[in-house]
């Protein structure tokens, strides 16, 4: 073979090696293609909730310090189990030194995690969040009855007619349906999801640990 003919060989070697990885970098679900789809979506995600931070802060269920403005942003389950233990670790590293607001995304069609929610939406109204919250994540007790009523009086609170009152109302259906809006906007797949106040996001039990060290 004449070197002409094995340059254009070699030539025509490289093209069609150039063009086979770019069909499997772009193929959908090749492993590469994910990491870069994700990226992108990472950063409309990110773009739309600093967009909104404010007004997703400004009102809703708060944890941690009572006294400081939330730095995280929690797409939370009270029936999904990593975010239990994801609200265990808040609990237990800065309950006092810094605040979460909780975007309440309850599971579709399930019965208890709309209950949970409505549970947690109504006790921030009334000043037992703390109370409320912490019973959700360690009793199983509420799960075999959905009753408000009972679990008002589980967890003993002080104001249990106000809060009783406030999950009849259009309350918490108005908050769980805001939430759930901005859910859907920003494309949210499963929980946990952790956004902080200074850019970063963490999608499931693992990275958002790892986004509160």
């Amino acid at each position: 073979m004449s070197q002409r003919n094995f340059d254009r060989l070699s030539l025509l070697i490289a093209a069609a090696l150039f063009v086979a990885s770019g069909i499997v970098v772009t193929r959908q679900g090749a492993p590469l293609r994910s990491r870069i789809d994700l990226w992108f979506l990472s950063r409309e995600q990110s773009s739309l909730i600093m967009r909104d931070w404010d007004d997703i802060v400004s009102s809703g269920v708060h944890i941690g310090s009572a006294t400081r403005e939330p730095t995280l942003l929690i797409f939370f389950d009270y029936t999904c189990p990593f975010c239990g233990v994801l609200a265990d670790t808040l609990e237990s590293s800065f309950v006092d030194e810094r605040s979460a607001a909780l975007v309440l995304t309850p599971s579709q069609g399930n019965e208890s995690a709309r209950f949970a929610a409505t549970a947690a939406a109504c006790a921030s109204e009334v000043g037992e969040l703390e109370r409320v919250h912490r019973y959700l994540l360690q009793s199983k007790e509420w799960k075999e009855h959905l009753d408000q009523s009972a679990l008002a009086s589980r967890a003993h609170l002080s104001s249990k007619d106000q809060f009783v009152e406030c999950t009849r109302s259009s309350v918490p259906s108005a908050l769980l349906a805001r939430d759930s809006l901005f859910a859907v906007k920003i494309g949210l797949t499963s929980t946990p999801m952790t956004f902080s106040r200074d850019g970063k996001l963490a999608r499931g039990l693992s990275a958002s640990l790892k986004l509160l060290r």
